[in-house]
């Protein structure tokens, strides 16, 4: 047999893998309370996001992904538009767990002047420490597979991968390629 729509069982089966620690069922949780969904989940956008905050306490990875749905207003999801929210849980992913996208939507935001008075300063800050948080990932990632880059032979020999011999950075251009997607 088929099992029928039970807004009150899914919300008794979700409080159940939340109290277990499972993040994804507390963010569930909040977006029913969000889009508003039968008796159970009438909508309630201050239930919604303390479950979507119970969500990022359990599972810190999610704290960007919530900030993007605030700030896109995902409603099919349960998320209205909310500029001081998304900048707060930017913030904190940013800050705790040194996420280099929510730095980079933290500048964005500074530079549109949503929630935050635009602040040229502050988007270069951000900005700066995305991209030194990209850089380090990816000299991580080159080391890891063993491919040595000397970017200080590169920026003080010219500014350009061409102070390299030319055999030396076809090897090195072919190795990258077979690692990365350009």
């Amino acid at each position: 047999g088929s099992i029928t729509k039970n807004y009150n069982k899914a919300l008794e089966w979700y409080k159940k893998a939340s109290e277990q620690g499972y993040a994804e069922s507390s963010k569930a949780i909040g977006e029913l309370y969000g889009r508003g969904c039968g008796h159970s989940f009438p909508k309630d956008e201050k239930k919604a996001l303390e479950w979507v905050t119970k969500a990022t306490e359990q599972n810190s990875e999610l704290l960007s992904k919530i900030g993007w749905y605030y700030l896109q207003g995902l409603n099919y999801l349960g998320y209205t538009i909310n500029y001081k929210v998304a900048f707060e849980f930017f913030t904190k992913s940013a800050q705790h767990c040194k996420d280099a996208e929510s730095m980079h939507r933290i500048g964005n935001m500074y530079l549109h002047g949503q929630y935050v008075t635009k602040d040229y300063e502050k988007v270069k800050q951000y900005l700066y420490d995305y991209l030194y948080k990209e850089m380090d990932m990816l000299f991580n990632f080159l080391e890891k597979k063993n491919i040595k880059l000397n970017v200080r032979e590169i920026y003080f020999g010219g500014g350009s991968p061409t102070y390299y011999k030319e055999p030396e950075f076809e090897d090195l251009s072919k190795k990258l390629k077979g690692y990365l997607v350009f």
